[in-house]
């Protein structure tokens, strides 16, 4: 009978040491489990936190090199057609010292198109000319290459250095020297409505417009001369003088119908075209501006102003997300 209640004391101990191992166990396992979980849990959001990191950075330098390339297209489309370098000049001499001043010469720059490096010079001999000789003097821009001549023949073809008075500092020039067909004025005909004509045509080395978006810049020669001058040219032989009465004109071509000129100086003999005329010389020049052309780069410039709006709100937004740290954000 003594026995009986031992055994049942320590099979009842037994089972309390068997319950308070199982809870030891599990209390065990309730504050050790955690831990590996709370690490990965902690891992993952590191990972998550990093890659979100990069992904921010490369939206911040896409956006950016987006938003560089709008701008700069927007800056390209904005901008003003450059004012063209100096034409050079242009100036028709006669037999000098002493010259006839009663002859009347005309002097003519025609082109057919602004954008064309095709140019030719008109000279009109007024009828009664006593004149025996003339030539044609160009300078920079406004010399030719592969010339042709229509109206006269025995014409002469040279490249001199001509210095003062003619040019402030010694310039290389090309000269056109030809005879002066001489006609006489009918009855009651004054010279300055009959008399022959001289072409010389050929090509510029460069055209004299330039263009940007849709504005465009137009620099002529100077056609004629500024200064009445009778004097030697060395490289020439004799005397050679400006005619007093000499009336200059240019014909640049014409416009499309949705060009709107913005300068000109001096102003135009027509609004159809780019003509000028004047005394003595002229140095024509103008900007104009393509209103279809305009248009279009108004309603683009309207857009990259909307595409800026957009990818700038990125990098904005990425900072932002950045200032508020990763506690104020849902990373899943």
């Amino acid at each position: 009978m003594d026995r009986f209640p031992v055994a049942l004391m320590v099979l009842f101990a037994g089972l309390a040491a068997g319950a308070a191992l199982r809870v030891f166990r599990r209390k065990v396992a309730s504050t050790e489990r955690p831990e590996p979980a709370a690490k990965m849990v902690d891992k993952n959001r590191a990972q998550r936190e990093r890659r979100h990191r990069i992904t921010g950075l490369m939206i911040v330098f896409f956006s950016t090199g987006i938003i560089v390339l709008l701008v700069y297209w927007a800056f390209q489309l904005t901008q003003q057609a450059p004012a063209p370098a100096a034409g050079g000049t242009a100036s028709l001499l006669v037999t000098g010292n002493p010259f006839t001043p009663a002859d009347k010469f005309q002097l003519g720059l025609v082109s057919d198109d602004p954008t064309s490096r095709y140019a030719e010079y008109h000279i009109v001999t007024g009828c009664n000319s006593k004149s025996k000789t003339a030539l044609l003097m160009l300078s920079g821009n406004a010399r030719l290459s592969h010339v042709n001549e229509i109206g006269t023949s025995n014409i002469t073809t040279r490249t001199i250095s001509v210095g003062q008075p003619w040019f402030s500092s010694p310039t290389k020039v090309q000269i056109f020297e030809f005879p002066v067909v001489s006609q006489v004025c009918p009855s009651g005909v004054s010279p300055s409505e009959m008399g022959s004509v001289t072409v010389i045509g050929g090509y510029v080395k460069q055209p004299m417009e330039d263009a940007a978006g849709a504005t465009y810049a137009l620099q002529l020669p100077l056609v004629g001369n500024t200064e009445t001058i009778d004097w030697r040219i060395p490289a020439l032989g004799g005397y050679w003088a400006v005619p007093l009465d000499l009336s200059v004109y240019v014909n640049a071509g014409g416009l499309p119908l949705y060009d709107r000129i913005d300068v000109t100086r001096p102003g135009l003999t027509s609004s159809g075209g780019l003509n000028w005329t004047g005394q003595r010389f002229i140095w024509p020049s103008a900007t104009w501006t393509d209103l279809s052309s305009a248009s279009r780069e108004q309603f683009l410039i309207l857009v990259i102003g909307a595409l800026i709006g957009i990818f700038g709100s990125a990098p904005v937004t990425v900072v932002l997300d950045w200032i508020r740290g990763p506690d104020h954000r849902d990373i899943g």
